[in-house]
């Protein structure tokens, strides 16, 4: 188990690694590669929200290790809980509970009368899937 200082240090290396033009900086292309790459290696949490929200701040088209580091140092001490997005409509990333997991929902599945077929019952013979789940909610 490496300590929060040496993971950091991998970071930092594995960041020079990432820079292509050895500038000391990376350019968007570079950064998602690199971002993607910190993610499968799950060794730090990056927030790539709080990065690219400071980078448009200042407009910046390039990012220092530096800077990586300080814009995604602001990770949530509480991985359980979800960072609330709100898009212009007012939805949210935040669904209520009954619709984390479909297996959860109780369904009862009616015959359907042998003279009256119809392609609804088709359909509501089927158990709830994850595709059936809402991904955003507006309450």
């Amino acid at each position: 188990e490496m300590s929060h200082a040496e993971a950091w240090l991998v970071v930092e290396k594995l960041f020079r690694v990432f820079d292509k033009d050895r500038d000391g900086k990376l350019n968007l292309d570079e950064l998602v590669a690199f971002v993607a790459h910190l993610k499968k290696m799950e060794i730090v949490q990056i927030d790539e929200g709080s990065i690219v929200g400071e980078m448009t701040k200042v407009d910046a088209e390039f990012i220092s290790f530096g800077e990586f580091k300080e814009w995604s140092i602001d990770v949530p001490s509480n991985p359980e809980k979800k960072p609330t997005f709100v898009d212009p409509f007012g939805n949210t990333d935040i669904l209520p509970d009954r619709f984390e997991d479909p297996s959860s929902m109780v369904h009862k599945s009616r015959s359907q009368h042998p003279c009256y077929t119809t392609s609804y019952n088709d359909l509501g013979a089927r158990a709830p899937s994850d595709a059936d789940m809402p991904t955003k909610w507006r309450g």
